[in-house]
């Protein structure tokens, strides 16, 4: 007995100091990214690409219900929340037209974001698995993920749609601002999605099956937040006329298609691995 509490005591220091290494290296990457001023090399004529549009991408092609077992998946769920959530006020200044703030590199904003970022790489750091059989996640569970994500798309797209052609309510009343700068759903969904391995992990756990069917469904609202907005974000004119672009929006769905193809993926391997 004493010896296995020694050994997970070394084995969880060992992945707190992997995790934590890794969201200062991502720290180092945002840093030099700024001050060298190689966003710069990213922005064209119609859209750009930041550290965070890259950090959200790749949380949403990882396969957040193996996060916390694989140890290779965490580092890169880590390295990819540490990028998104950093440049999240940064992404708030170019989507509304407005020059970077420079004086968020070292304000309490970031260093709240930084403690944010330490809690998670800890958790993760320090999580195991709940059941012998790590891989809590079914093909149900998941389709029922990938159906309320898409679901959630759609009615975002509605209710936009309805609001743009009656013109009932304006812009700057149907959404909502902070320091005078417009906060999108994709930008809500970002924040949540950080935590969605641990969703993952403790949902099968519930008690009751409507607790679980709500639990994915809840899963399933978040990605949608992201997917709906996921290509359109990264344009220069964050727009209600662009926002119903049919190419723009198809360009989502692939991203969307794509991430759905990943996951199924690798729960069929994780499954053959262990029949």
């Amino acid at each position: 007995m004493e010896n296995n509490l020694k050994d997970y005591l070394v084995d969880i220091s060992s992945k707190l100091k992997m995790n934590l290494l890794i969201a200062f290296l991502a720290f180092l990457i945002y840093v030099v990214w700024y001050t060298c001023e190689i966003n710069k090399y990213f922005s064209f004529s119609h859209l750009h690409i930041s550290l965070g549009h890259i950090g959200y991408t790749g949380l949403l092609i990882i396969p957040a219900f193996l996060v916390i077992d694989k140890v290779f998946l965490q580092k890169l769920w880590i390295f990819f929340s540490t990028l998104a959530l950093l440049d999240l006020p940064n992404l708030l200044y170019i989507t509304n037209n407005q020059p970077i703030n420079n004086s968020l590199f070292f304000s309490s904003l970031t260093i709240t974001i930084l403690i944010i970022l330490f809690f998670l790489a800890t958790l993760l750091g320090t999580s195991k698995s709940v059941s012998s059989n790590p891989i809590t996640t079914s093909w149900k569970d998941l389709r029922l993920v990938v159906l309320s994500s898409l679901v959630f798309i759609i009615i975002y797209h509605s209710i936009n749609s309805i609001n743009s052609i009656l013109r009932a309510t304006p812009n700057d009343e149907r959404s909502i601002y902070i320091a005078n700068l417009e906060f999108h759903h994709i930008n809500i969904g970002i924040i949540l999605l950080l935590w969605i391995p641990f969703l993952f992990k403790y949902i099968p756990r519930l008690s009751k099956k409507i607790y679980k069917i709500l639990g994915y469904i809840f899963v399933g609202f978040i990605y949608g937040t992201i997917f709906d907005e996921s290509f359109y974000y990264m344009l220069n004119n964050v727009s209600d006329d662009n926002y119903f672009d049919i190419l723009i929006t198809l360009t989502s769905l692939i991203i969307t298609i794509i991430s759905f193809y990943i996951w199924f993926y690798y729960l069929k391997k994780e499954h053959k691995h262990d029949s």
